[in-house]
């Protein structure tokens, strides 16, 4: 890219950056049966499409809905707050741009009602959910996607979860 502008991640790059490890064996290394591992990757691998930035990053917020979002936000010492950060960092996200709703506080249909007509002030095409079985996701589809990913906590204990989020929101973004 020109004019000083930093270069986006690649893919390998982002997916490492969430928590994936990418595996490969050392040539001749597994020759021998009493040596079955192998190492992480090191080196870039080639072909690997970069992720695509949005369009205008100050105007583009991320909505994001889960259950329990409240108690992990900007505590820097939970786990789930420092994995978000990664997130953010692997996508190229400023926290101004995330607009997040705790599923555990919309209880009722007021509450709810409030909450889509904020997401829909907003103009954003997609929300992520963490929550995909809150009640509040039907009125939101219908005036936004409402794609579901893995919970904060899904992808704490899962590698496999991170590569799903990674994957979903690659495919949004």
């Amino acid at each position: 890219m020109k004019d000083g502008m930093a270069q986006m991640p690649n893919s390998l790059q982002v997916f490492q950056q969430l928590g994936g490890v990418v595996w490969v064996t050392r040539p001749g290394y597994m020759a021998s049966p009493s040596t079955p591992f192998a190492e992480p990757l090191t080196a870039s691998l080639p072909l690997v499409e970069p992720v695509k930035e949005p369009k205008d990053l100050e105007l583009t917020s991320i909505v994001l809905f889960g259950a329990g979002l409240d108690a992990l936000w900007q505590d820097e010492s939970a786990l789930g707050w420092q994995l978000w950060q990664n997130i953010m960092l692997a996508f190229g996200w400023d926290d101004t741009q995330i607009v997040f709703f705790d599923t555990a506080h919309l209880v009722s249909e007021e509450m709810m009602f409030s909450t889509v007509e904020e997401v829909i002030s907003l103009g954003v095409e997609w929300v992520l959910t963490m929550d995909e079985l809150h009640e509040v996701n039907e009125s939101l589809s219908e005036g936004v996607a409402v794609v579901s990913v893995p919970s904060i906590d899904d992808m704490l204990g899962d590698a496999r979860a991170k590569q799903l989020f990674y994957t979903t929101v690659r495919g949004l973004i």
